[in-house]
């Protein structure tokens, strides 16, 4: 039986913050699910948009590392990780 991985396990820590980038790194899950993780699903939210207003940032990542580009000067944001197995 094999089931999804449980949540990377954090803190998310941010580095490297600019005015239009932050580098987001994790730790992997903790259980796999049985199966090995094969990647990261980097999600983000302007938080002036609402609660629902998850974008995906990328759905290839293979790393615990990612740098989020694209990211507008004076905006918050929400960042989220999944792993993918």
């Amino acid at each position: 039986f094999i089931a999804p991985p449980l949540p990377p396990t954090g803190p998310l820590e941010i580095s490297n913050v600019s005015k239009d980038r932050a580098t987001l790194s994790w730790k992997p899950p903790k259980d796999d699910g049985g199966s090995r993780v094969t990647g990261y699903v980097v999600e983000r939210r302007d938080t002036s948009k609402g609660p629902d207003a998850w974008i995906p940032v990328t759905q290839a990542c293979k790393d615990t590392t990612f740098t989020v580009p694209s990211l507008l000067e004076g905006h918050e944001y929400d960042f989220r990780v999944m792993a993918i197995n």
